[in-house]
């Protein structure tokens, strides 16, 4: 992989590093945010800083590999990647969104695999990675962001009949199963 030290001119720094079979993925830290045209955004950013809030962004370098993404936290991406999805015809897509519907999840989770550099929606929220070693997580409604390809997203039902109806969670979640990182 390329070096990934940070140049003294990148307005970020890298908080995380998590390396897989031929993919990095990074969280990048953006310093204090200057030059807004609106003043009520200047204004947000200010209050945000003041109280500790950075923005945050997923970054995934891929080397002749591949990943799966949440649809719509797509920033953008260079490189030779290409994409595709397992929705097959209406028939594919309307099981996935029957799968959406129980998870709260998108019911199209985009696959990239090729070379070159994937960038996520930036966030004030918190991001969390992790690297499985065939192992299984399973994760509340709306935290996937990011799996590498060697890691299998499924829809599983809850353990029990109270957990789905007093857990808060609902009776289905995302479940992540292999060995390499999640994010």
């Amino acid at each position: 992989f390329p070096s990934h030290d940070k140049p003294q001119n990148e307005p970020f720094d890298v908080k995380q590093t998590i390396r897989g079979a031929k993919s990095v993925v990074e969280i990048l830290e953006y310093r204090p945010l200057r030059g807004c045209q609106s003043m009520e955004i200047a204004q947000s950013l200010y209050f945000a800083q003041q109280q500790g809030m950075m923005l945050r962004q997923v970054r995934i370098t891929l080397d002749s590999g591949g990943c799966q993404l949440q649809a719509g936290l797509l920033q953008f991406m260079r490189g030779a990647i290409s994409i595709e999805t397992d929705v097959k015809g209406v028939g594919g897509f309307l099981a996935g969104a029957v799968k959406g519907m129980a998870t709260g999840e998108t019911a199209v989770k985009p696959r990239y695999t090729g070379s070159g550099q994937i960038f996520l929606e930036p966030t004030f929220g918190q991001l969390v990675m992790m690297k499985l070693e065939n192992e299984e997580v399973v994760i509340a409604d709306g935290m996937f962001y990011a799996v590498e390809s060697s890691v299998a997203v499924k829809v599983t039902s809850m353990a029990s009949l109270s957990a789905g109806l007093f857990g808060g969670q609902g009776f289905f979640q995302t479940s992540l199963h292999g060995t390499g990182w999640v994010s």
